[in-house]
Order: structure tokens, then C-alpha cells, then sequence
């Protein structure tokens, strides 16, 4: 069995998208032959990244005998997916990320924008042979659409976060902060979804507390000097940096309707997370109060003061966000879900 696993990202650098094609990439590649195509960035001509793409993923398709392709999160690729496959048979495996015609009405796009949305990801998700969803949100949409669908959520392997004590010793020297609170605000910045993280931080940075100090992980161009945020850019060893840290604050305003690995991977290290109600959105298994804290924008400063002096509440909530995780999000868990789909299209191809 062959597969053209295809994202229309730049697979050399991790964001949500990519990261999530490549545990799917690892899963299949255990017992397929299996290819993951994307795009390399061109970093001064963004407006024509997906020529490129578009060109080779026909060419891959036309030049190889896949038997699935599995599409992660790309209307524009499965529309080329869909015309080529006159030319080759294979069955189209479309894997939903979110809601996009939610998440365009959420940031105010302009309405006619969001109906031409709208009408895409239904087509696509009405003409795949099989549809993948992320949240029971996503799944809830789609599913009068295709009978064909399955939930798998976000999952990852969580051997790969363990909290080395260690390396977060060492992080800690490098940063010169061993002897502060440390929260992480993660990245990338120039996504719309992310920005308002850093005008949260802006505007509340002299409301917290002065024992904390604030590590802003990834891409950043708007940046201020302030003693207490150390900006990291992109970084390679992302676990570790995550493993200095003491939790995570994601202030979201806009829900992104999928679940977010920004607050799964510091669950899975048993880090304490702070977010509000747009960022829960998506995980079905996260519990308030008991994983994680929510609240709202204006309470989140407050809630940060009652809970991260609290040693013995902060490490009762990241003993339970790493349990939720190894229960519902575990790679091990997820794999089964993720091979049967495909063993159950071969299965009706063959009866077909």
C-alpha cells in the first residue's frame, strides 16, 4: 500500500499543521509506504508559496502510483487532488483542522469571504472519500456531510515529554532565570490566532506579580524591551525549552474550533497551563480546574497570582494534565484509529 501524505506547509519548521502531519507521517510509516510532500517557505515571495506546491504535488501524483492520499488540512490541494485523480486512481483521505468559515466570522472577515468558505470546506468534506476531524466540535459539522468520518484528536507521543530535571537545570542557568516563576508564551506571532498573546503580555506586564518572568517562544518581530521577557525565536529544541518553564499562558480571544498543541505538549510535561474559554475550544477531554485553568481575560492576571505560588496545587493540576493526556492523547492510544481507517477503505475498495 502506498501513500502521498500532503500538506501545503513548509514541512522543515513545526507549527500546528505540520506537526500534526508528521505524527500522522510516523504512525503510517510503521506499516506503509508512506511520502510526506510539502513546500519550502519563500520568504520574500509569500504570495506565490503555493505555485510551487501545487506544481509539485501534481507532478508526485502523476508520477507515482499512490493508492491513498491523505490531505492534510488543504481545500486548494484537494481541489488539484480531485482533478488528477482522472488521470490515477486513489482513494482521498481529507483530514479537517477546524471549522474555517467559524473561525473567519470569529475575526470579523468580511461575510462574502466566509460564505465562499463556507461552501468550500463542505464540498470538501462532502467529495472526500473518507474525513478525519480533530474535536467532536469539527466532527458535529461535518458529519451530515460524510458518512465516512472519523474523530481522532491532536495526539502525541508522550515518552518524548518527560521532564528531565537536568536539562531544565541547565535551560534555567542559560536564561539566567533559576531563581524566578517562569511563564512561556508560545508561538508563532505573525498568525492571527497568536498575536493577541503578546498584547495581552503587553498591556499586563506590570499587573503581575515582579517574581515572574515570561519566556516567549518562537518566531517574533514585535518585541519590547523589558527585563522580564526573554524572546527565544524559532527554536530546534523546543521540548527543553518547554521543560524550563513553570507554566504556560495562552490568552486566546479567537477560538481556533481545533484542538491546540500549545496546550497539550505542556500538559504532557505536567506543566500548569492558563488559558481562557477560546483556547479549551477543541479539547473534548480537558477539564477546568482539574487540568488546567480557564478563565476570562480580565480575571486571567488574578487567577496567575492565586495559583503559581502553590507549589502543592501546581503540581496536583500537571500530575492530572499529564494522566489526561496519556489517557486520551497518547500516540499509543490514537494509532490503532489512525492504521483501521485505511484498513477499512482497502476493505471496501476490495468489495467494490
Amino acid at each position: 500500500m502506498k501513500i502521498l501524505l500532503s500538506v501545503a506547509r513548509d514541512v522543515s519548521r513545526d507549527d500546528g499543521t505540520t506537526i500534526r502531519a508528521k505524527r500522522i507521517f510516523e504512525v503510517l510509516n510503521e506499516k506503509f509506504d508512506v511520502e510526506l510532500l510539502g513546500y519550502k517557505k519563500l520568504k520574500h515571495i509569500p504570495v506565490i508559496r503555493f505555485f510551487p506546491y501545487s506544481v509539485h504535488l501534481a507532478r508526485a501524483v502523476i508520477r507515482n502510483k499512490f493508492d491513498y492520499i491523505y490531505c492534510c488540512d488543504d481545500h486548494y490541494g484537494f481541489l488539484l487532488l480531485k482533478i488528477f485523480r482522472r488521470l490515477s486512481k486513489y482513494i482521498i483521505i481529507y483530514e479537517a483542522h477546524g471549522i474555517e468559515s467559524a473561525e473567519f466570522r470569529n475575526m470579523k472577515i468580511p461575510g462574502i469571504i466566509v460564505w465562499f468558505i463556507d461552501r468550500l470546506q463542505k464540498f470538501v468534506a462532502s467529495h472526500s472519500d473518507h474525513l478525519v476531524t480533530l474535536s467532536k466540535d469539527i466532527f458535529d459539522f461535518f458529519k451530515s456531510y460524510n458518512k465516512n468520518i472519523e474523530l481522532i484528536p491532536v495526539f502525541l507521543d508522550s515518552n518524548l515529554y518527560q521532564l528531565n530535571q537536568k536539562k531544565r537545570k541547565e535551560k534555567k542557568q542559560q536564561y539566567n532565570i533559576s531563581d524566578n516563576v517562569v511563564l512561556g508564551l508560545i508561538g508563532p506571532f505573525n498568525i492571527v490566532f497568536n498575536k493577541h498573546f503578546l498584547v495581552f503580555l503587553y498591556e499586563n506586564i506590570e499587573r503581575f506579580d515582579k517574581r515572574i518572568k515570561f519566556m516567549v517562544i518562537g518566531e517574533c518581530d514585535n518585541r519590547i524591551e523589558n527585563d522580564r521577557i526573554i524572546y527565544t525565536g524559532y527554536i530546534e529544541d523546543y521540548i527543553d525549552h518547554l521543560a524550563c518553564l513553570d507554566g504556560v499562558l495562552v490568552p486566546s480571544k479567537i477560538a481556533t474550533t481545533g484542538p491546540l498543541n500549545k496546550i497539550l505538549e505542556p500538559m504532557s510535561l505536567g506543566l500548569t497551563v492558563f488559558t481562557t474559554p477560546a483556547g479549551l475550544v477543541g479539547l473534548d477531554h480537558a477539564t477546568p480546574g482539574k487540568d488546567l485553568f480557564v478563565s476570562g481575560e480580565k480575571e486571567l492576571v488574578d487567577k496567575i497570582h492565586e495559583s503559581i505560588f502553590d507549589n502543592e496545587l501546581i503540581q496536583r493540576i500537571g500530575s492530572n494534565a499529564r494522566h489526561t493526556v496519556e489517557l486520551h492523547y497518547n500516540k499509543e492510544v490514537k494509532r490503532g484509529k489512525v492504521i483501521k481507517i485505511f484498513e477499512y477503505n482497502a476493505w471496501n475498495d476490495c468489495v467494490n
